[in-house]
């Protein structure tokens, strides 16, 4: 439940009141399994990678995408995660060193890193198994939960394309 209260904090902050739910269908590989929840708050995407590397393919149904979208990483580290919706493509890495660096940058240009106020920013937090935040790289069973930034919805796309890279593939 704490990332409903997550979400519902994202929402507020993005002046939401009440996002409608909308519906997703999802591509993903065998092996990597993405888990959607929708609600008033917004909608989580979960996803489970068993190699460490893989992509997923999420479509919208009608309607907006809600004030608040979050993508659970259940990784052990990030070397990369990319996710683009056909014009801008945002980009996160977390230092192997413990997780003490997140840097970010958009559409491949990775010396030109997000400025802090820059409204396409992802928040990029640790949690462990019970949805806790956690410090330095996710323990077992935990995950990297990134809050994508309500500018990246501006257009409304139909699509967004996750990849990902863990630094400890298996």
């Amino acid at each position: 439940m704490r990332t409903v209260a997550l979400l519902a904090a994202l929402a507020s902050a993005a002046g939401a009141a009440d996002p409608p739910v909308a519906t997703f269908t999802v591509a993903d590989r065998v092996g990597d399994p993405v888990t959607v929840t929708a609600d008033a708050a917004g909608v989580v995407f979960d996803v489970r990678s068993d190699k460490g590397i893989g992509r997923a393919i999420i479509k919208k149904g009608p309607g907006a995408w809600p004030k608040a979208v979050l993508v659970r990483m259940r990784l052990t580290g990030l070397e990369q995660f990319k996710v683009g919706n056909g014009t801008t493509a945002l980009n996160v890495s977390v230092s192997s060193n413990m997780g003490r660096e997140v840097r970010q940058w958009k559409d491949d240009k990775e010396t030109d890193g997000l400025a802090a106020d820059d409204p396409l920013r992802m928040t990029v937090r640790t949690v462990g198994a019970d949805g806790k935040p956690a410090a330095g790289l996710p323990p077992k069973g935990g995950a990297f939960e990134i809050a994508l930034p309500p500018a990246f919805f501006e257009k409304n796309p139909d699509t967004l394309t996750l990849d990902w890279i863990d630094f400890f593939r298996r």
